[in-house]
């Protein structure tokens, strides 16, 4: 029976309130949860048992999850990250940055991983960063038209940001507790691409979309999903290669990651794929 039959039939046999609110995580930190939320019915006098039809509705939030075959999960409140021992990166400063949005934590001085928290403490997004001046660089990555586009140079490192929620609103209003326990880890999925939090390119959330923008359509890979890169081609100047993918399962955005042309050793974060892995990766469609 689809929602708006069961819905229908409840309203002839009984009165059916509006929806309440999603319920709150329990349990451990970073964790699978189900929320639960509830609408009243009450039964008509001709008919005590018009309400059997209305049942509570519930939903799994997924944790974010981070570093392929790993997916450790990372905290989607700041208070939750200071209790597993992640701390700000900045310290001092405020939420509004002059090159990127968010208060920064990171853990164990690792700049894999740096996660975003809006002014209300809910996450909004994430970064990767690298020394700019990594020892082995033979090619001098990033190339002159990456550099800020979207590796943005600051305090000695490259930095690629990805926002969960519009830029405008992290260190603005931010998320309610409700509107966090209703959208959970965003509303979407924003790319930074120059020096200013306010330039972000939004990305296509279903595969019908993507599939109508500038991004190319490669190999669906085991354990990820269908690959999407940025105006890729065979014959592209590898200069001028976007560094993100995008993954999408069952029609929709499920996951992203970053590419650097940089073979980085400096963290357990960072993916080596093998001569034989990476072709296939790109193997356009």
């Amino acid at each position: 029976m689809s929602e708006n039959t069961w819905l229908r039939k409840a309203r002839l046999n009984g009165n059916v309130g509006q929806w309440s609110d999603w319920s709150e995580c329990k349990g451990a930190v970073g964790e699978e949860c189900v929320k639960t939320r509830r609408r009243t019915c009450t039964p008509k006098r001709n008919n005590p048992c018009g309400c059997r039809d209305v049942q509570p509705r519930q939903r799994r939030t997924i944790p974010v999850k981070v570093t392929f075959h790993q997916y450790h999960d990372v905290p989607r409140t700041k208070q939750d990250a200071l209790q597993l021992g992640w701390v700000k990166k900045d310290v001092g400063a405020d939420c509004q940055g002059t090159y990127f949005n968010g208060e920064r934590f990171w853990k164990d001085s690792d700049l894999a991983v740096i996660l975003l928290y809006d002014v209300n403490g809910f996450i909004a997004g994430i970064q990767t960063a690298f020394d700019k001046n990594y020892s082995s660089n033979p090619n001098d990555y990033p190339s002159p038209q990456l550099q800020n586009h979207p590796l943005v140079e600051e305090g000695g490192n490259y930095h690629t940001t990805a926002y969960f929620i519009p830029s405008d609103k992290i260190c603005s209003t931010g998320r309610t507790l409700a509107e966090f326990n209703q959208q959970g880890t965003g509303t979407g999925l924003w790319v930074q691409n120059g020096t200013s939090p306010s330039s972000t390119v939004q990305i296509p959330m279903t595969i019908e979309q993507v599939r109508s923008s500038e991004w190319t359509e490669a190999t669906c890979f085991k354990a990820m999903g269908t690959h999407f890169l940025y105006r890729m081609s065979v014959d592209m100047d590898c200069d001028d290669f976007f560094p993100m993918f995008l993954l999408y399962n069952g029609g929709v955005l499920d996951g992203f990651g970053w590419g650097y042309g940089i073979n980085l050793q400096t963290s357990s974060r960072f993916e080596h794929p093998t001569p034989f892995v990476f072709p296939v990766m790109l193997l356009l469609v």
